[in-house]
């Protein structure tokens, strides 16, 4: 599933957003739990990424995120834009604690 790091963050001006985006990441974590052994149930969380979606912000705004992340910059959909995470690989133990 695709969710955002606004799924696991409150982000200021967007609370339908990450109400849409926390709803993602706990289907997946429910799913988690409901679906395996049989079926295995991830989400990918992004932040920001220069796509459409942002094209037609504000400067100003296109400014606060590439200020945001520690990387200084705005993901390029083409590249890999990682840094920092932890990918649990526990087999579902941590879906709900």
């Amino acid at each position: 599933m695709t969710a955002s790091e606004s799924g696991l963050l409150g982000n200021k001006n967007s609370a339908l957003y990450c109400t849409s985006k926390g709803a993602v990441v706990n289907m997946t974590r429910a799913f988690a739990h409901d679906l395996t052994p049989e079926v295995r149930v991830n989400a990918v969380c992004p932040g920001a990424v220069m796509t459409d979606m942002l094209g037609g912000d504000s400067p100003e705004y296109l400014e606060e995120l590439n200020n945001f992340s520690p990387m200084k910059r705005i993901a390029d959909p083409t590249q890999r834009f990682m840094t920092g995470a932890l990918l649990s690989i526990d087999g579902g133990a941590t879906a709900s604690r």
